[in-house]
């Protein structure tokens, strides 16, 4: 029988950037859901350092989903099941760790908006989090304003979250997560009910939130946050994290390495698993017939429809 977990000790407040603890840290994880305990995740081990982005791809079912419910103690604190192995996110147990104390440390954007929009006008929904974390009223104001880049801060602003339609109701639930500054934000599927160019914005807001240091007076060789990201439209989102992790129908790891890297060597696999590749993905697997054949009437169409705003559809396919 497995021995119990044990709690880590918190990173000290002047830990310097090297001895930052890695954002995540599993060896041999596996995941149970339900009273019948259904194995969804089989001997994971996966390490993902302080400041870096790591995408998980694989089909329907996996456990994509569950990996994020592990990470931030969502099971088993609060659904049915069991997590064995060694964990680590940002130093801690999250099997160990009081809920409150690892919502200090860890955000979590869910895939539909509603489970997350709070029916509270203007940045009270952003004031939310912070009164529930008994922060300073007077820094609340200042903290929602900067909760995202500037490209997305004035998206939807005044009214409800459950008015709002498409990028402007997906920033409640990405604006409530970094509000509080967490060390590692967890997405799962943060663009299902986006369009394009909204899909796009939210890969922005990602991205520069892993580029910048997560305190805005901390050194610049502090490491900013940590973001784990599932996601199936790749072409869409636009930056994708420099990890990748990829997962079969089992629940078992396929690869682990740079994203370009096992798009490219595994893109059969991802296919064959279900898995939606980048466009230039694609192009490469068809070979260079296909990519020619690309540039007639019907690419530029599907380009127009589904790439963001930001792509010109007259330049092609690479």
């Amino acid at each position: 029988m497995a021995e119990a977990p044990t709690a880590a000790p918190d990173v000290t407040p002047d830990a310097v950037p090297g001895d930052l603890p890695d954002a995540i840290a599993a060896a041999g994880l596996t995941v149970t859901v339900g009273h019948d305990g259904t194995r969804v995740l089989d001997d994971l081990t996966l390490t993902v350092p302080a400041g870096t982005g790591l995408l998980v791809l694989g089909p329907s079912g996996c456990g994509k989903s569950t990996l994020l419910r592990a990470l931030v103690g969502v099971v088993p604190h609060t659904l049915p099941g069991s997590v064995a192995g060694d964990l680590r996110v940002t130093g801690v147990d999250p099997r160990v760790t009081t809920p409150a104390a690892l919502a200090a440390r860890v955000g979590l954007v869910q895939q539909r908006p509603g489970d997350q929009a709070l029916p509270r006008p203007r940045r009270r929904r952003l004031r939310f989090a912070l009164e529930n974390r008994a922060a300073d009223p007077r820094t609340m104001d200042a903290r929602a304003a900067t909760a995202l880049p500037p490209s997305v801060r004035t998206t939807c602003t005044t009214g409800r979250p459950t008015r709002c339609r498409g990028a402007r109701r997906s920033a409640s639930p990405s604006r409530a997560a970094l509000v509080a500054d967490p060390e590692l934000v967890v997405l799962d599927e943060p663009t299902a009910f986006l369009d394009p160019a909204a899909a796009h914005e939210v890969g922005r807001s990602w991205a520069g939130s892993v580029r910048a240091p997560r305190d805005g007076d901390a050194p610049r060789n502090t490491p900013g946050r940590s973001v784990v990201l599932v996601e199936h439209r790749l072409d869409d989102v636009g930056t994708l994290p420099d990890a990748t992790l990829v997962l079969d129908d089992t629940g078992r790891v396929v690869a682990h390495g740079p994203t370009t890297a096992v798009l490219r060597a595994h893109a059969a696999t991802l296919a064959e698993l279900g898995c939606w590749l980048p466009l230039d993905v694609r192009l490469r697997q068809a070979g260079p017939r296909a990519a020619r054949r690309a540039r007639d009437r019907r690419w530029l169409v599907d380009l127009a429809r589904t790439a963001p705003r930001t792509v010109d559809p007259r330049v092609g396919p690479p």
